[in-house]
């Protein structure tokens, strides 16, 4: 497959543009986004943390088995649909450089303890229905995969599962033509 050389401007309607590149992240300051989502809350009583960092990164859970690995991510439509891929392309998905994984996970992993933190203040209830949101809608990679992992974790022999890891990497596609665009990472 060979690689485009230029920016790649999807449009993806009610005049939203979103822009891919044709390499793929291979730095920690590549992913780390260049905004901080800050906030603080005062959430009963107690003021809260809520500022987490954004990230030019895709993530997805890897399950070993006996038989296979399984990868546990979000439907391929819904992503494909997220990212404005154009018909007839195909979805792909390719892990960053062991290193950065690393980096990714520490720095992730700290996103998302903040926001359980944060969301578990608010309340039983709140945090389980924030929780199945960040797990069916497109857009929360990160916390979807840690919750996935913790869920399939307390199942692991009934699974069969061996191993598992989170992943990170890009998300993109590849047209008819065989080039290929990155969308995150």
């Amino acid at each position: 497959m060979k690689h485009n050389k230029q920016k790649y401007t999807v449009r993806m309607g009610k005049g939203k543009i979103a822009v891919t590149r044709p390499e793929q992240c291979e730095t920690i300051e590549q992913v780390r986004g260049k905004k901080r989502l800050q906030g603080k809350e005062i959430i009963n009583g107690k003021l809260v943390q809520t500022s987490v960092q954004s990230w030019d990164l895709h993530c997805w859970l890897e399950v070993d088995t006996e038989k296979e690995t399984e990868l546990i991510d979000y439907d391929d439509d819904d992503l494909a649909k997220s990212i404005g891929m154009p018909k007839g392309a195909s979805l792909i998905r390719r892990p960053f450089n062991p290193k950065l994984q690393k980096q990714c996970n520490k720095g992730c992993y700290k996103n998302y303890e903040t926001a359980l933190e944060a969301i578990s203040l608010k309340g039983e209830e709140y945090a389980k229905g924030n929780k199945l949101f960040w797990i069916n809608n497109v857009g929360y990679c990160m916390c979807r995969a840690y919750l996935m992992r913790e869920e399939i974790r307390t199942k692991a022999k009934e699974y069969g599962v061996k191993s598992m890891r989170v992943v990170f990497g890009s998300l993109g596609w590849v047209d008819k033509k065989g080039e290929i665009y990155w969308y995150y990472g």
